[in-house]
């Protein structure tokens, strides 16, 4: 059991997606493997229940077992908009709770931060990257959930347009959040500046990184988790580039190195899995409930 005292209120410009990112900066993408995180403290008065559900939806990207929070007037106050203040029941730790590691983050010290690839463990000032180019924001899904996130994008990109080489995408958490922003105009401000609606839901999930979605996940979908032997490899690879791998399904059977060829750079790049027979399988099956269904006649 690891405990995170908070401490101060967060600064203008800094949300609770930086106290996770700060999380991980600080034990990057295996440091709550094995571990349940609490937060408490003074801090907590000016998190939101939005605000808190965004760091603990990110533990599992600590690799954390769960991440809990007290239910105290912030979560009353959430179901109270929700029109479900009938369930809400106070829980806190116990007073002489004993906890195994113990951490501390003063919120007025944080900054705006951001997970560079490929890992959101990966991370850094926003300050450090700024100026630098992207090719796609996205905004929304499990990780950036809050009317505030939408609302927020919504109000920088009205009367403007999103440039031809950027993909902005909107994926509203909720089609309760969905109605909200078009009730109070966001959308169309979203839209007209050539953003990208998704359907509500956690639809950015199955494309984040081992540590975001788990290397055994990405094997029971049928995708193959593939790492670079040389890591800085990835770096010479571009947006739109070509890439072949020949006889992939024959060769994950017989060996765990791969190479990767760049058609476009005419590169090439040696990878390497570690799936077991039956992991193998359920890549080359497609999934593990084909697997399953298979088996099971």
């Amino acid at each position: 059991m690891k405990n995170i005292v908070l401490t101060g209120k967060l600064p203008d410009w800094v949300s609770a997606k930086d106290v996770i990112l700060e999380m991980l900066r600080r034990h990057g993408v295996k440091g709550g493997v094995g571990k349940i995180v609490e937060y408490y403290g003074p801090g907590l008065k000016s998190l939101t229940a939005m605000d808190r559900h965004v760091i603990a939806n990110m533990g599992a990207v600590l690799g954390a077992t769960t991440t809990v929070f007290p239910s105290d007037a912030a979560v009353r106050k959430f179901l109270k908009l929700q029109e479900r203040e009938d369930v809400w029941q106070e829980l806190a730790a116990d007073r002489d709770a004993a906890y195994d590691l113990h951490d501390e983050i003063n919120l007025s010290g944080l900054e705006p931060m951001i997970a560079k690839p490929s890992s959101p463990g990966n991370v850094v000032p926003v300050s450090e990257v700024a100026g630098r180019e992207i090719y796609q924001s996205y905004i929304g899904s499990s990780a950036n959930p809050g009317f505030r996130d939408f609302a927020i994008a919504a109000l920088i990109v009205a009367g403007r347009q999103v440039v031809d080489r950027v993909s902005l995408d909107i994926n509203p958490t909720s089609r309760q959040i969905l109605e909200n922003l078009v009730h109070l105009g966001y959308l169309e401000k979203l839209i007209h500046a050539g953003a990208r609606i998704h359907q509500p839901g956690c639809n950015g999930c199955i494309a984040k990184s081992f540590a975001r979605i788990h290397w055994q996940n990405l094997i029971n979908f049928g995708m193959l988790p593939l790492t670079f032997k040389t890591p800085g490899d990835w770096e010479n690879i571009d947006q739109e580039d070509l890439l072949k791998i020949d006889d992939i399904r024959n060769i994950i059977q017989k060996g765990q190195t791969l190479t990767v060829v760049n058609e476009t750079k005419k590169r090439e790049y040696d990878v390497a899995h570690e799936l077991s027979r039956r992991q193998v399988e359920m890549v080359l099956q497609g999934s593990l409930i084909t697997v399953i269904r298979k088996k099971s006649g």
